[in-house]
């Protein structure tokens, strides 16, 4: 019966009217009021968390579950000390070509209840990887079957070696490490590939060249001898895993021949000095001296010792007188 009423735990929506009555006579109603409880703000949960590379990026956050309406987006580039609004209101956030880490959230506010706002969200960005660079392609000449590998170090992300093709399969000390140790090769040519990642942005590989050959230079001669000249032929026989590309004598006089095999004649004997340098098909070379000695077969002088004038008739003694630094086989008188 006051004139004042005071209501309260209201929820939704509530009518109020006041009936007024004076003495005897009839009573009436007032006018009617409207009085409207809102919920309390529920902000919601944005989600959307993401790593995404620096400047190549897009993506979108979405808010759920709120009550009340969404008033605005927020950004901050600096881990929360400043807030840019976005003027977006709907409930789902597109971003893109983001250049630093930044967060989001969202403010939300229910009719007349508080204004509150959501989590905040870390769309964290990460800078592009390292140019993969596998260096420079190795020859391996007549090494052992090991070799060290010669990469870059990453700045951003990480490197791993992989093997590609080859004669054999081989083996990493680590295959994380620019400059890996590598066992088990075999001579041939191998391909090892580079890459630098970090699990968002584009790779980066780098392949490099692997050859290792083994060049062995060797050559075999023979003579054929006749009175006052030697003939000596020499053959190569030399190999390499890709196959001889040229071969380069050098004899004790200085001459330098290009041919595969050689033949030389001698009308001198004494030691005599030969070099044979031979270079693949890879781009190897490998050398091999040899000191032999040179035999020639003089002519033999021979002279025939008998009395100047004889009688018909009468016997005549001849005896030969032979000068050869060689042995006499045989003579034969005509």
């Amino acid at each position: 019966t006051d004139s004042v009423y005071h209501y309260t735990s209201l929820n939704g929506v509530t009518w109020y009217r006041v009936f007024i009555q004076s003495g005897l006579c009839a009573g009436d109603y007032a006018g009617i009021a409207k009085v409207s409880a809102d919920l309390p703000t529920v902000a919601g949960v944005i989600s959307g968390d993401a790593v995404v590379c620096n400047g190549n990026n897009s993506g979108k956050i979405v808010l759920t579950g709120r009550t009340g309406s969404l008033l605005h987006w927020e950004m901050s580039s600096d881990q929360g000390n400043t807030w840019q609004l976005l003027p977006a209101n709907a409930d789902t956030l597109v971003y893109q070509n983001l250049l630093q880490t930044t967060l989001y959230r969202a403010l939300v506010k229910n009719g007349t209840c508080a204004m509150v706002y959501t989590n905040t969200l870390q769309i964290t960005v990460v800078e592009p990887v390292t140019i993969a660079d596998a260096g420079a392609d190795q020859l391996l000449c007549n090494t052992s079957n090991i070799a060290v590998m010669n990469a870059n170090t990453p700045l951003s992300g990480s490197g791993i070696w992989s093997q590609v093709s080859g004669p054999s399969t081989v083996r990493f000390s680590n295959a994380a490490l620019p400059n890996a140790e590598v066992t088990g090769l075999q001579n041939g040519s191998y391909y090892f590939v580079w890459t630098i990642s970090n699990g968002t942005c584009a790779n980066s590989t780098d392949t490099v060249k692997l050859t290792l050959d083994k060049v062995v230079s060797d050559f075999k001669v023979s003579s054929v001898n006749e009175c006052g000249i030697s003939h000596y032929h020499f053959v190569n026989t030399s190999h390499s895993a890709f196959g001889i590309q040229n071969s380069v004598w050098n004899s004790g006089n200085g001459d330098t021949l290009l041919n595969k095999d050689l033949d030389l004649s001698f009308t001198k004997e004494g030691p005599q000095h030969m070099k044979l340098t031979v270079t693949s098909e890879s781009g190897c070379s490998h050398s091999i001296d040899a000191i032999y000695k040179v035999l020639v077969y003089a002519f033999p002088r021979a002279n025939i010792n008998a009395i100047a004038d004889i009688c018909k008739s009468q016997m005549l003694k001849v005896t030969s007188d032979i000068s050869s630094k060689d042995s006499i086989a045989y003579l034969l008188w005509n």
